[in-house]
């Protein structure tokens, strides 16, 4: 969601060039952690715990507090499926509904060919399944 504490994360995630995360292999990811996170063992060691422990109720949220409440807890699955040649059909395959695919791993699974097939495919597929066709470059011409 576009709103100031957005763009102030993003600023943050992003960072300076001598960022320690700048050359990390999943930067983004550790930087949100590190961002959403970094608090966490202060926050912890100074809590009582036995007064958290009495007033969880049942059903409760035991992740809340944790992250800042601009932030939603989703299945992986849900946002970043894998193509089935690196989910092997055990989870988080992704299927049409779901908001994102990730490439993961395609590349060290099959080919830079095979890969290269995928990309064009599914990006057709996402054109045809959003409506946009006369928005897309034709595949021949990536």
């Amino acid at each position: 969601r576009s709103s100031q504490w957005s763009i102030e994360l993003m600023r943050r995630v992003w960072g300076p060039e001598i960022s320690a995360w700048a050359d990390h292999p999943w930067w983004e990811q550790a930087a949100m952690s590190w961002d959403f996170c970094e608090s966490l063992p202060e926050r912890f060691r100074e809590a009582d715990h036995f007064a958290w422990a009495m007033s969880a109720e049942p059903g409760a949220d035991g992740m809340e507090g944790v992250y800042p409440p601009e932030v939603r807890l989703a299945p992986q699955g849900a946002f970043n499926s894998y193509h089935p040649i690196t989910s092997r059909f055990v989870a988080d395959t992704w299927s049409p509904g779901k908001f994102v695919i990730a490439f993961n791993g395609v590349v060290s699974s099959s080919s830079p060919h095979v890969a290269a097939e995928l990309y064009g495919s599914y990006y057709e597929l996402f054109c045809k399944l959003n409506h946009v066709q006369h928005l897309c470059i034709q595949v021949g011409n990536l």
